[in-house]
């Protein structure tokens, strides 16, 4: 089962059975309905996506450019290329705001 469904299942239980509900079962159950966009991002996580960002976009420019030189589809990799670049800005902004923040993969 997945965890959402055995974590619901643990509070439908715990509540029919009158019991009290432990904080760390509500804990869990609202991070499990954060949404993702309300999470925040970590310098880190902006590199990474900057860069990924940054080699879609060149791979998208060099595809169209080498598929159709004559044409102007080359310029759709911009975009993402764009995006990454600005994604590396935020990055580099955020690690000067927090220079000693803990890495969440340490």
């Amino acid at each position: 089962m997945h965890h959402a469904t055995l974590l619901h299942e643990t509070l439908r239980h715990l509540s029919e059975l009158g019991r009290p509900i432990p904080q760390s079962l509500l804990d869990q159950l609202n991070q499990l309905h954060t949404p993702k966009s309300a999470q925040s991002w970590t310098p880190q996580s902006s590199l990474r996506a900057g860069v990924i960002n940054i080699a879609v976009g060149a791979a998208l420019s060099l595809f169209f450019l080498v598929m159709q030189p004559d044409d102007w589809l080359w310029a759709i990799g911009i975009i993402p290329l764009f995006i990454g670049i600005g994604l590396l800005v935020i990055a580099q902004s955020d690690s000067k705001l927090k220079p000693h923040a803990a890495s969440p993969h340490a």
